[in-house]
């Protein structure tokens, strides 16, 4: 029986040092937003409109296996296409980045994370205040839906680097007429996020 003990001993020890199972999975929550506008006027300039538009994505990971990961950053980026996730240049980083600090993500944990992002800055010129009357329904027809997809940076126990896309929110700018005291058009976003959950990252047995 000891001989036996030992083997079985033996093999659990082999077994949980070769075994290296992860399965990381996401998922939106929600999606806060905002937007910030600010203008400027004079008879020489003319009337010039800022807006800042922002995004607060709110995501769960679960990681399910014996091996924990590593969070370090996670980016904005928009897609290069509306229907999919294709990582394009246009990256954009947390606010407040260097005070989120880095995320273990535990075996078996499963994790609610909130980030908030500037996205989709918009600068208009008009010629005189207030704006033409035809103001937001040119604004609208000239901006289009966007895709933005959350970039997670991740370490596994064996220091790979891996930098899975999860779609985070389809995102349009519009704009709402003006009102009798309004100068120019108020702007706001229209979002839409996906509900189910998405497997990012998968590693089995080596053995």
């Amino acid at each position: 029986m000891s001989l036996i003990a030992v083997f079985v001993s033996g093999f659990t020890t082999f077994l949980t040092f070769f075994d290296e199972r992860y399965t990381l999975t996401a998922a939106i929550a929600n999606v806060g937003s905002g937007t910030q506008q600010s203008a400027g006027y004079s008879d020489d300039v003319g009337l010039n409109v800022t807006y800042q538009n922002y995004v607060k994505p709110t995501f769960i990971l679960s990681n399910r296996g014996t091996r924990s990961l590593v969070l370090t950053d996670v980016n904005l980026v928009r897609s290069s296409k509306l229907d999919a996730c294709e990582a394009s240049t246009d990256v954009v980083s947390p606010i407040d980045a260097d005070s989120l600090g880095t995320i273990i993500l535990d075996p078996d944990s499963v994790q609610s994370l909130t980030r908030e992002y500037r996205i989709s800055r918009i600068t208009v010129h008009y010629d005189r205040k207030p704006a033409p009357a035809s103001a937001a329904d040119s604004l609208n027809a000239e901006h289009e839906p966007q895709t933005w997809c959350l970039q997670l940076i991740v370490f596994d126990h064996r220091g790979r680097r891996m930098e899975p896309l999860l779609e985070a929110m389809t995102m349009e700018p519009t704009f709402e007429p003006m009102g009798p005291e309004d100068d120019y058009p108020t702007g706001t976003m229209a979002i839409e996020h996906p509900i189910a959950a998405n497997q990012l990252l998968s590693r089995g047995a080596l053995f």
